[in-house]
């Protein structure tokens, strides 16, 4: 089982859970995380941790979401919008 990650231009990321093996079935949306709230420009795993991932986006914040529980783990805001 594997999953992925898409961002909107909304501000909102949607996780998918999809088996690559059964090619016959369609991915399952498994969670929509909100807290931007403009498009997000860049999503990236954090390095030695499978279950965290950290999002920036033109609301000019930056934010480390958990994958395992579904939630927002910090929040930097920068000067710029």
């Amino acid at each position: 089982m594997h999953y992925f990650v898409i961002s909107t231009a909304l501000g909102h990321m949607l996780v998918f859970k999809w088996d690559f093996k059964a090619t016959h079935e369609k991915p399952q949306l498994m969670h929509i995380y909100k807290g931007h709230n403009r498009t997000v420009t860049s999503m990236k795993l954090i390095k030695n941790s499978a279950s965290s991932f950290v999002s920036a986006s033109l609301d000019g914040s930056i934010r480390v979401w958990c994958l395992d529980k579904f939630i927002c783990l910090y929040i930097f805001q920068t000067d710029q919008v």
